[in-house]
Formats: C-alpha cells, sequence, structure tokens
C-alpha cells in the first residue's frame, strides 16, 4: 500500500491543501490520515470510501445525512 501526501490527494479530489488541513484541524468531516512522526499521509481506500459515503442524489438526501450530526 501506498500512502499519499496531502498534494497528491488534493490534486487527485480537486479539492485544496487547506480542505485536508482543516478538517485534521477540527475533525469535523472526519476524514481519516496516517500521522507518523511530523509526516501526514492518506490512504487512497480510506479517501475513496469518504468519497462514497458523501455521495448523494440530491440535496434532500443531504440534509437528512446532515441531521444526524445534530
Amino acid at each position: 500500500m501506498r500512502l499519499m501526501t496531502t498534494q497528491e490527494v488534493a490534486d487527485w479530489t480537486g479539492l485544496s491543501k487547506q480542505f485536508f488541513h482543516n478538517d485534521r484541524v477540527t475533525g469535523k468531516l472526519g476524514i481519516p490520515f496516517v500521522k507518523i512522526g511530523r509526516v501526514v499521509r492518506y490512504k487512497r481506500s480510506d479517501i475513496e470510501k469518504f468519497i462514497n459515503e458523501h455521495t448523494f442524489r440530491s440535496t434532500s438526501e443531504v440534509e437528512t445525512s446532515m441531521s444526524a450530526f445534530g
């Protein structure tokens, strides 16, 4: 298994490095990451799972899903 850097994940998903940094700090979305010393990496399978869990067919699904967070 090859771990991905924040930049690689950002490039692959089209999201910014800052998006992933912010989530690591706040934990709001709970995107899993690996931290070894000062090095932060991501498993591609974790990012794919996160994307699949946040894929919807309508905005009403999103609202229902987000209501679970209180």
